[in-house]
């Protein structure tokens, strides 16, 4: 698995932003907003089949990797993590939540849910895989990643949307299809949110046609908070707003400490 670290020294430090990417992307999608982020501790990991993450040999399981996660923390120092994920990010965020609370620090979900995909969303995912592995994934990839985008930034920032379609294109087959696979078996969590008692952040592009609205509301009524939705921004917050990602994780930080 390849875990990043960056701003990590040795010695006692504070909690470690873990910044956990989208579908069907790798860490670079952060780093747009690493890059405003100076002087903060921060990690970030491919899942695997994604960058410079091999493939899982294993059963598809964001339960697996998110265990995978916590046994490389070792290495660094590090102790306590703030989880932040945006998309597929998200739901490995709540796994490592469930999984290791002792270890999680704060929490912070950007254009991702918390319940388990419906039985049409399971079969659509499925859907995609069988294209996919047919040999059209680029045909399939590209409109969807193109789609998490605003028109307006489409048109005004038309190389933030190629950058993006480049990166999909460097995912594994292996990876695609675990992650497909991993997502569709999920379970809901957001009772987690309700029972944890530190801070949280759930942001939202405010033109998010893939993850919606109520999902965000559910998380933060969860969470005792507000949805934080950013303007003229779709599923990709990271990508297309990375100045917005970057103010609130310095709010939401000190908070965890």
């Amino acid at each position: 698995m390849n875990l990043i670290a960056r701003d990590i020294i040795p010695g006692p430090i504070g909690p470690a932003l873990l910044l956990l990417h989208a579908y069907p992307f790798d860490h670079r999608m952060w780093l747009p907003t690493v890059d405003r982020l100076a002087g903060v501790p921060i990690l970030l990991v491919d899942a695997p089949g994604f960058g410079e993450s091999e493939p899982s040999v294993d059963t598809p399981s964001l339960d697996a990797f998110a265990d995978e996660i916590v046994a490389g923390l070792g290495k660094f120092g590090v102790e306590r993590i703030v989880p932040v994920g945006n998309s597929m990010g998200g739901y490995v965020a709540l796994a490592l939540l469930e999984r290791h609370p002792d270890l999680v620090a704060g929490l912070g979900m950007i254009g991702t849910r918390a319940d388990a995909d419906s039985v049409d969303a399971k079969a659509g995912r499925f859907e995609n895989l069988v294209t996919m592995l047919a040999g059209r994934r680029e045909e399939l990839l590209t409109p969807q990643v193109e789609a998490m985008f605003t028109d307006s930034t489409r048109r005004a920032r038309p190389e933030v949307v190629a950058q993006a379609v480049e990166w999909s294109k460097d995912a594994s087959d292996a990876g695609l299809s675990w992650a497909q696979r991993a997502m569709a078996a999920r379970p809901d969590r957001l009772h987690l949110l309700t029972e944890f008692n530190k801070p949280v952040l759930v942001m939202r592009g405010d033109s998010d046609n893939v993850s919606p609205a109520e999902a965000s509301v559910a998380m933060a009524q969860a969470a005792g908070t507000e949805v934080v939705e950013v303007h003229q921004t779709s599923h990709l917050v990271p990508i297309e707003n990375p100045g917005a990602v970057s103010r609130h994780l310095m709010t939401l930080y000190p908070q965890c400490m």
